[in-house]
């Protein structure tokens, strides 16, 4: 019988601490994907100031259009991170459960914007390999 209701107890008091570890993994792995996004949107805000001062010449300007784009969809994926993190980090003492519903939607959210700044990278890279030797012709020749 003491076996029974020890193991009962170390249960009921093991289980929220695993809820509490799924939430703590979580916002681990969501403040590594925050951080490479950051990478991804600092290197697209870098290309679009580098270009600023040549955006006179028309090919310069359309492709610091192409990355301007491309940082807005960036800069939204950040953003959905970011909401994920307070929502898993509001309240330290909420378990899984208890988020369950808000963490589906986030996630779905930061999924979308997963897919979409992968789209946006995917397109943007060459547009940024052709960008820069023109900057860099244009910054020697000043």
């Amino acid at each position: 019988m003491r076996i029974g209701l020890a193991l009962l107890v170390v249960l009921c008091v093991a289980a929220p601490a695993s809820a509490d570890s799924q939430v703590n993994n979580l916002v681990k792995f969501y403040k590594k994907e925050g951080a490479v996004c950051a990478q991804y949107a600092a290197g697209l805000a870098s290309a679009q100031d580098r270009a600023q001062p040549y955006l006179d010449d028309k090919e310069i300007a359309d492709d610091v259009a192409v990355i301007t784009s491309a940082h807005g969809v960036v800069q939204d994926y950040c953003d959905a991170i970011d909401a994920t993190l307070q929502v898993l980090t509001a309240d330290p003492k909420a378990t899984y459960k208890q988020l369950a519903t808000e963490i589906d939607h986030h996630d779905a959210i930061v999924r979308a914007g997963r897919k979409a700044t992968k789209q946006a990278i995917e397109d943007t890279n060459p547009v940024i390999q052709r960008l820069i030797p023109k900057i860099n012709k244009r910054r020697a020749s000043s």
